[in-house]
């Protein structure tokens, strides 16, 4: 009897195998780098005739920009812009991100507008207490002052901000605005072993049957924390430890937890 395969049954038998399916690109294995090619400011205040200019190199072409986060396009030329700094992202080809830094700045030649600002470190784990004080002088005031995304105050300093980098506008009464970068440090929390760790660890996660000396690791004592400090904060956050079937760890348990390994795990 003459067998017949439909060409459907043919690909189903010698098409895609395992081999043929590529995992995902690991980005750390590539670095892409973004350079500034021309910057054009901005003619006056209150317009936006200001441009940028980039290219990218490293990782694989081609690539796409996007810029303040806005949608990835093919075009290394930004227009239509106002004074302010811009930050610059480049994709590759594998999906991979390179960030201009520092970030492009579009001033305005005539302006006399200028700040600075002064920082205070992120010190509370769970209610954060960094701030940003921000001192302007020249164009016409008063000042006005934003952060962020965030809307224009007329207060000069921004509080309880997380460890982290924060963009900040000035703008004058004329509608001239500039533009700082400032980074928040994070600080020493002061959380202790002794007085909030131990019994969260000992309690819920040294447990018969699991880390308690009959299960590795032994977390039941602060040797064998420190050893595993890095896995505790990542299970402990992503909710797998305590073990299932026992009470799950509440957000401020986690979050000290969290603090404790970032502080360097002390013996407190």
């Amino acid at each position: 009897m003459k067998r017949i395969f439909s060409p459907l049954l043919v690909f189903i038998l010698i098409g895609c195998t395992s081999k043929d399916i590529a995992g995902p690109f690991d980005c750390t294995s590539t670095s892409i780098t973004v350079d500034v090619v021309a910057i054009n400011n901005a003619s006056a205040c209150n317009t936006n005739d200001g441009s940028i200019s980039v290219s990218a190199i490293g990782g694989k072409g081609p690539y796409q920009f996007s810029v303040n986060g806005g949608a990835f396009s093919d075009n290394t030329l930004f227009q239509n812009l106002g004074a302010g700094l811009y930050s610059i992202e480049a994709k590759d080809a594998n999906g991979c991100s390179g960030f201009l830094n520092p970030s492009a700045q579009i001033s305005i030649p005539n302006s006399t507008l200028n700040a600075t600002a002064t920082t205070v470190q992120d010190s509370n784990c769970i209610n954060d207490n960094g701030s940003i004080l921000i001192s302007a002088t020249g164009g016409t005031p008063p000042y006005t002052y934003k952060l962020g995304n965030g809307t224009f105050t007329e207060i000069p300093s921004f509080s309880n901000l997380a460890s982290g980098s924060y963009t900040i506008m000035i703008r004058d009464s004329d509608g001239c605005s500039f533009s700082l970068n400032r980074q928040v440090a994070r600080g020493d929390t002061g959380i202790s072993w002794s007085n909030e760790i131990q019994d969260i660890i000992v309690t819920n996660c040294a447990v018969s049957g699991c880390h308690n000396g009959t299960q590795s690791p032994n977390l039941s004592n602060i040797s064998g924390v420190q050893a595993n400090k890095e896995t505790v904060k990542s299970r402990t956050g992503n909710g797998t430890m305590p073990p299932a079937g026992r009470t799950d760890l509440t957000a401020e348990q986690i979050k000290k937890i969290a603090c404790w390994v970032d502080d360097g795990a002390k013996n407190n």
